[in-house]
């Protein structure tokens, strides 16, 4: 496997709702459970992943469908209990299904991280122009649409991210936390930031609770 394209949002609030929310974007953008590519999940028992404690991880059968969140509810309920819990979609790229995982981390207190992320070759680099462009449309549509149920306080898509700060408190906006997708929450902004962002950035506002801003130049270097 190479370099990932990820898609992390710090978030507060309960594992179900950040799962829930987060698997309702990737729905509305054609990604399927079970499909093409074979559904898997895993959870950590004892603690987070980090404590490298005992995991489980199950392979669906085959012949399994989940065609909606309700199908799905079982399992969002199991991996609620317990601990750093993901999921194995897919998406469909040209003519072929891909990998895409879902993986929610614990972090100070209530917050949580909630990490989309697919490898950058399948996805991107190993198809024609035509595709390519199209998945950068995608990449964009995802990101919003997951911004806007999750309504997270910050959200950054690019190629292998290094994690999120573990709370708001240290998380410093600057050039380098910004990735080719930005999601800045209404906490995080004033009237003077969105006029100087829209320099350098298109700027998307979501709902009422904040923007997203799309790299105006070499877009994630996937650019000719």
């Amino acid at each position: 496997m190479g370099a990932k394209i990820e898609f992390a949002f710090l978030v507060k609030g309960e594992t179900y709702d950040v799962i829930y929310n987060t698997i309702t974007g990737l729905f509305q953008n054609g990604i399927k459970y079970n499909k093409g590519v074979q559904g898997k999940y895993a959870y950590w028992i004892d603690g987070p992943i980090w404590n490298y404690g005992d995991s489980r991880t199950i392979l669906e059968d085959k012949e399994t469908e989940y065609d909606s969140l309700f199908a799905m509810k079982d399992i969002m309920s199991l991996l609620s209990k317990y601990f750093s819990p993901s999921i194995t979609f897919g998406i469909m790229v040209g003519l072929k299904e891909f990998p895409l995982a879902l993986s929610v981390f614990e972090n100070e207190g209530s917050w949580k991280e909630a990490v989309i992320s697919l490898d950058r070759y399948e996805a991107y680099d190993s198809h024609n122009i035509e595709t390519r462009n199209d998945m950068i449309g995608r990449f964009q549509d995802i990101f919003k649409s997951v911004a806007l149920n999750l309504s997270p306080y910050y959200g950054v898509c690019a190629t292998e991210i290094k994690g999120l700060p573990a709370s708001p408190e240290q998380l410093c906006v600057n050039e380098e936390s910004m990735g080719d997708l930005t999601y800045l929450s209404s906490a995080l902004l004033s009237q003077d930031e969105q006029e100087e962002y829209e320099k350098n950035y298109d700027v998307i506002k979501i709902s009422n609770t904040g923007l997203m801003l799309i790299k105006r130049d070499n877009l994630f270097g996937l650019g000719a």
